[in-house]
């Protein structure tokens, strides 16, 4: 529990808060493929969450674009720091890609 608190405090609050959001939505990934529930617990993965998994996968990588941006002119240690976030959001960015695939290979019957 030590190495989470540790990484959370790592990364920062609002990427702290990006990267659960994101493992919620890999989670909610495995709960989607069936039908559409219109109310309910199971209206978030099989309504809410397809909609917000487009808008994470460009927050995330405008979040990498940023940590480069913000890598110039800094020391090796907050280089550092920026280069394991940008490492972290494309790990993150593989995995909802990843997840959500089948459902939005169903969803477009390609």
């Amino acid at each position: 529990m030590n190495h989470i608190r540790e990484f959370l405090v790592y990364v920062g609050p609002l990427r702290s808060m990006l990267y659960i959001l994101i493992l919620i939505l890999i989670l909610a990934a495995f709960f989607s493929m069936g039908e559409t529930h219109k109310s309910g617990f199971m209206m978030f993965p099989t309504l809410i969450a397809p909609a917000i998994v487009p808008m994470l996968f460009f927050v995330n990588l405008l979040d990498a674009t940023m940590c480069k941006i913000m890598m110039s002119g800094k020391d090796s240690a907050q280089r550092r720091r920026y280069r394991h976030m940008i490492w972290y959001d494309l790990i993150s960015l593989f995995a909802v890609f990843a997840a959500w695939t089948p459902f939005y290979k169903r969803l477009l019957q390609i």
